[in-house]
């Protein structure tokens, strides 16, 4: 797969009415071996204390895997479902945006395993994880 098959605009237009959509995450480079999008960072995903809620943050790291391994899927007429997420939260952010990247630590034919960084947009690291999912 290369960055000449891959449409960010298409692959943003089909998160239209999804929880995607809802988070503003927004696909913004693909080359074959990395994938990122941003997702604002407000109000609206926020927790109690006025900080990036972890799970909004989970839902950019499966989004990122998700998305990667389905592109490699479908190649081959099949589909990726996730089957492990986890995430790691190194500090806290409440305004402005984050960066997720996701690149593949392991892509059979049958299982992929994709490590996920997310970056505060100073450049600091965020949050790390890791995100696992079945060909079928």
């Amino acid at each position: 797969m290369t960055e000449n098959t891959i449409d960010l605009e298409n692959i943003n237009a089909m998160n239209k009415n999804t929880l995607m959509e809802t988070l503003g995450i927004e696909f913004t480079y693909f080359d074959g071996e990395t994938i990122k999008a941003k997702m604002p960072v407000g109000p609206k995903v926020h927790q109690p204390f006025g900080i990036l809620h972890g799970g909004a943050t989970a839902a950019l790291v499966e989004t990122l895997g998700s998305s990667f391994s389905n592109m490699i899927a479908s190649e081959v007429g099949k589909r990726a479902v996730g089957t492990d997420i986890s995430v790691k939260h190194f500090r806290s952010q409440s305004e402005g945006w984050v960066e997720g990247e996701a690149k593949f630590s392991f892509k059979g034919g049958r299982l992929h395993v994709l490590d996920v960084v997310v970056y505060c947009d100073n450049g600091k690291i965020l949050s790390k994880g890791t995100m696992t999912n079945m060909i079928i």
